[in-house]
This record gives structure tokens, C-alpha cells and sequence, in this order.
């Protein structure tokens, strides 16, 4: 999708080979991860099979989730945050917290970053940090963990859909 933006800001002719690619890109990513049954759909892990946070929104957020599909997969994406706890890395992070702001679960996110307890931002706080480790426990390595640019890419690319 970036490159079929790019293509026609620059008036080239392969715009819409771009858009022929970036649907191929779908099918294959809905056909090898998206899993339909018993009347539910949600995505996991190619590796591992495993069902995330950001499996599920990674999708809703890049409107990669067929239509029909849509509500089942934001309903798994909640289901996994009954607990109120981020499972996620600094990458997946944003898309879960906009997948679940497009899905109106402010509280949800509210009852999130405020976990007394790790993952959550309340407790990067209560620890007198100002920036961000690198990972979610006490024992980071990085005191001073610069996720900028990835949230900055993030950001800029959120709303290019398939």
C-alpha cells in the first residue's frame, strides 16, 4: 500500500500493480493466519500458533480483517485483555492501544497503563522512571529505551489500508 501511495504521488504508471500485490499480500496473510471456527474467527502466530494481543490488532488496524470477520476478531482482542494486562512488545504495543481506541475501550486502555503491577505505565512511574525501559520488568537493560521511531512509522503507515 505505501508503495501504490508513493506511486501515484510521483504520477507513475505500477500503482496499480502495487494495489495487485498489497491484495496478494492479504489473501496469503488471511489464509495462513486467520483461523475460522465454531462460529469465531481470530489470528495467530505463524511460528508458534500462538494468540495475541497484537496478532488481533496488528489486522484491525491495517483493515486487513475481512468484513465478515471484523467484530469476531475485536472481540478476541478483548477477550485476551479481560485481565487488564498488555502482553505485548513496544512494536505491537501501539496497534493494541489504537485497535482498542477504535473499538471505543478507553477504560479498557485507562484500566491498562494504570496496572499497579508490570506491564503498565503507572508502575514505570511509581519506580521514578521517566522514559521507558526496554522491557516491561524491573531488570531492564536499558533505562532509556527510544521506541520514537517506531511509533513514529507506525503512526505514518496506521491508516494505509489493504
Amino acid at each position: 500500500m505505501v508503495m501504490a501511495e508513493i506511486s501515484k504521488l510521483l504520477k507513475k504508471e505500477d500503482e496499480k500493480e502495487f494495489l495487485n500485490q498489497a491484495q496478494m499480500v492479504k489473501k496469503a496473510y488471511n489464509q495462513t493466519l486467520l483461523i475460522k471456527e465454531n462460529g469465531r474467527a481470530y489470528y495467530r502466530s505463524y511460528d508458534n500458533g500462538e494468540i495475541t494481543q497484537a496478532n488481533q490488532a496488528l489486522p484491525l488496524c491495517f483493515g486487513m480483517v475481512p468484513k465478515e470477520c471484523v467484530k469476531s476478531v475485536q472481540a478476541e482482542l478483548l477477550a485476551l485483555c479481560t485481565d487488564s494486562h498488555l502482553k505485548c512488545g513496544e512494536i505491537g504495543l501501539v496497534y493494541i492501544l489504537r485497535a482498542l481506541s477504535e473499538m471505543n475501550q478507553h477504560e479498557k486502555i485507562h484500566e491498562m497503563i494504570m496496572k499497579k503491577d508490570h506491564p503498565s505505565y503507572l508502575r514505570f512511574i511509581n519506580n521514578n522512571e521517566t522514559t521507558l525501559p526496554e522491557f516491561w520488568r524491573d531488570d531492564a537493560r536499558s533505562r532509556n529505551h527510544d521506541i520514537r521511531r517506531s511509533a513514529r512509522y507506525s503512526y505514518n503507515f496506521g491508516k494505509l489500508h489493504f
